[in-house]
């Protein structure tokens, strides 16, 4: 049971509804308010609870009501109560007048109770599976999301690391980390092996060709033998010029002038005449022997100096791959210091052999002297077989970067499948997968063994015969039936042939016999149901006022009699009935009704729009007894003209309301005293004698009773124009009538 509203915001007209400002709700409720005051509205707010969802023209609207202690329902429908709401959206959802057919109700057949107890049952377990699938999906999708972050984190650094961009992915990554499960090899890199294959695969410059070092390296010590052997030479000194050999610069002068002087009588040098053995000595000094020597000396020092390596020139390190930098520092290091020995040697022997030259008739000893030429040659063969290697990766940059990337790739897949136990997490989401799709059609199953029982209890000709049974008695006559089609649709008949042109009040009387016997579908306890009914009678079609009553007091209200004290209860037969209605004698006789009951069991509202130039806005309110003191809407609107013509006001919401009230007084009068039903401008005129005073009243009553333009919705009559126009309204019905205007007075009187 809903016991008050807390709150109504921004909900149509309803800014601003609180607790404080709203009456309790009792079992009977009556609700009165004119066309545009907010009922419709009202009713809104309490079909969203019936549907679980907010208006679709109030998506931003929050309400809450009281219901039992400790319950509240919400905006957010936490809660739903079992409530119906009878207004024009359940008939515009419903019933379609302008098709041939509608929507059909499902009534349970008594036999069937077991099968629906069976049903629940099956109903129940379908949406408990339903909520653990849901929970199982989402902790599977939970797991999966996890996965799958770790992947994604771990494809970015790779991408980063790596430079590989958008190249390389969460899925990319998947397939390496699949791929290394599936071959079982190690593919986890050691340090050094990563380090190289990082530089490799970062790696954006291509290197230029270098191309092999070539050098001669000469026997060093088939050199160093030969010249140990001249070294040790001693030429024999018996026939030898001591002076010459002692002073090698003379000897060097007197060997080449030797060579002038052949043949010669005279010295080329002073013109004296030669000694005659002079030659012959110097012929015995500078022997054969000492010729050959000096010429296998000079023979050895040209090939020490061929031998000497001086021209090479060694790649800078710019020249190589930054990963066999390191390695080309060792070898060039190993290379050039063998290279300076492999020289220093070499001039060692040939300084040995300069020295003797000038020593031909001394023994020269060579110091001891290491061949390192074999050394030198391996380090040149480390260094091209380096060279070698950085030209290779020049000639195949792309394809050892590419496989550089794709070793590291599968490193950190090994890597991944190790830390994050990738392959069991993933076999266990998949065995959860196949678990929630056979619990899915399991379900599934379910949901079609519930089908081919609601087939079994949905009975469309048990629906049809329940709403003409309300119809007949809404009617007294068969005239207007519901049939049921194969499709399992209503179609509505008069005698043998679809129902047009129904009026207003005939499609007021079938939504409500088809609202009311909907009430029972799916075996709905109505003891249960809180009942909302919004304007049940037609402001164009009030023949059926009191068929509509009675069908209303009939279907939810009962006098149960106590068979020991034989007194009568009043009781209501749903949970909670909330009616609303603009009509004032269809107030009435609700109000006649609901007297019946304890005060403790009814209570009556109003709902009462108020337009200033600033808001907009309904309110509701408890009903004062002074619209429940007249027996019609008549008395009660002279009652207001009158007091306002004794008692005249200035408050907007008063103003506001007149020209409505003078123009529904006027036209009642005129209805009833000359029978009129035609519009009051063709009847005005006999109430109001004047012509000046007629044609006043009647454009008051047209310009301010239907202000529904935008300009005009801002602004109302002015006080004075008021009094002036509902003076002339009372003085022309006095003078028209005076024992009327009496009857009224006295009316007003007794209230």
């Amino acid at each position: 049971m809903l016991t008050k509203i807390n709150k109504i915001n921004d909900f149509g007209v309803f800014k601003n509804i609180t607790s404080v400002a709203t009456p309790e709700f009792k079992i009977f409720n009556l609700i009165y308010g004119w066309n545009y005051s907010g009922k419709t509205t009202l009713s809104r707010v309490f079909r969203c609870l019936e549907k679980g969802q907010l208006h679709p023209d109030y998506l931003s609207a929050t309400f809450e009501f009281q219901g039992d202690p400790n319950t509240t329902y919400t905006h957010n429908f936490g809660l739903i109560p079992n409530i119906r709401v009878f207004n024009s959206d359940f008939i515009k959802e419903n019933l379609k007048w302008d098709l041939d057919d509608f929507e059909p109700i499902f009534l349970l057949g008594a036999a069937n109770i077991q099968l629906q107890a069976e049903l629940k049952a099956k109903v129940e377990a379908y949406d408990q599976e339903g909520k653990d699938i849901h929970d199982a999906k989402k902790t599977r999708s939970e797991r999966q999301a996890k996965i799958n972050k770790s992947l994604t984190d771990k494809a970015r650094e790779i991408s980063s690391l790596l430079n590989l961009g958008r190249n390389f992915d969460r899925d990319k990554l998947k397939q390496v980390v699949e791929s290394t499960i599936i071959l079982e090899t190690n593919f986890k890199l050691s340090e050094n092996d990563f380090n190289k294959y990082k530089v490799q695969a970062i790696s954006s410059e291509q290197k230029p060709l270098i191309g092999e070092i070539q050098i001669a390296i000469s026997e060093l010590q088939s050199l160093i033998n030969k010249a140990q052997s001249t070294l040790r030479t001693q030429l024999l000194t018996s026939n030898k010029i001591e002076k010459l050999i002692n002073n090698k610069e003379l000897s060097d002068w007197v060997e080449s002038g030797r060579s002038l002087h052949e043949n010669k009588v005279n010295c080329e040098f002073c013109g004296n005449t030669l000694p005659p053995s002079l030659l012959s000595r110097l012929n015995e000094h500078f022997s054969e022997d000492y010729d050959n020597l000096k010429s296998d000396i000079q023979t050895q020092l040209q090939k020490l100096h061929q031998a000497l390596i001086t021209t090479i020139q060694i790649p800078a390190e710019t020249a190589f791959y930054t990963d066999l930098v390191i390695e080309l520092k060792e070898i060039k290091k190993s290379f050039e210091e063998e290279l300076a020995f492999f020289n220093q040697t070499i001039h060692q022997v040939i300084f040995h052999l300069d020295k003797k030259k000038d020593k031909p008739f001394d023994k020269v000893e060579l110091p001891s002297q290491l061949d390192n030429s074999l050394a030198l040659k391996k380090s040149l063969i480390a260094l091209n077989e380096l060279i070698n290697r950085n030209d290779k990766r020049t000639s195949e940059f792309t394809s050892e970067k590419n496989l550089a990337v794709q070793k590291l790739k599968e490193h950190f897949g090994a890597l991944f499948e190790e830390t994050e136990q990738y392959s069991k997490i993933t076999t266990e989401i998949d065995k959860e997968e196949k678990n929630i799709q056979k619990r899915e059609r399991d379900n599934q199953e379910l949901a079609q063994n519930i089908r081919l029982i609601r087939s079994q209890l949905d009975d469309t000709v048990k629906g049809a015969v329940k709403i003409n049974e309300h119809l007949k008695k809404f009617f007294g006559k068969d005239d207007i039936e519901i049939i049921p089609t194969p499709e399992k649709k209503f179609k509505l008949i008069r005698g043998t042939v679809p129902a047009k042109n129904l009026s207003e009040g005939e499609k007021t009387a079938i939504a409500f016999a088809y609202f009311i016997a909907k009430l029972e579908e799916q075996n709905n306890i109505l003891s249960d149901t809180i009942i909302y009914i919004d304007d049940p009678v037609s402001s164009l079609d009030s023949n059926h006022l009191f068929n509509i009553y009675s069908f209303i007091k009939n279907t939810f209200y009962e006098i149960v009699i106590d068979p020991i004290t034989k007194k009568g209860s009043h009781t209501v037969k749903c949970k909670q009935l909330f009616i609303s209605t603009h009509n004032f004698d269809f107030h009435n006789l609700i109000v006649d009704w609901f007297s019946k009951t304890k005060t403790t069991m009814h209570s009556y509202f109003v709902v009462e729009r108020h337009k200033n130039q600033h808001t907009d806005a309904s309110s509701i309110k408890p009903n004062t007894n002074l619209l429940t003191a007249f027996n019609s809407e008549y008395n009660y609107l002279f009652y207001l003209l009158r007091n306002f013509q004794k008692n005249p006001v200035d408050t907007y919401e008063f103003l506001y309301h007149l020209p409505n009230i003078a123009r529904r007084f006027v036209e009642t009068f005129l209805n009833f005293k000359y029978q009129s039903h035609m519009n009051i401008d063709s009847s005005i005129y006999k109430l109001i004698l004047d012509p000046v005073e007629c044609e006043r009243t009647r454009k008051f009553l047209h310009y301010h009773s239907h202000s529904l333009t935008t300009d005009k919705l801002i602004k109302y009559a002015d006080l004075s124009e008021c009094q002036d126009v509902i003076t002339i309204i009372m003085n022309s019905i006095k003078t028209n009538d005076q024992t009327h205007y009496d009857s009224l007075e006295d009316a007003i009187s007794n209230a």
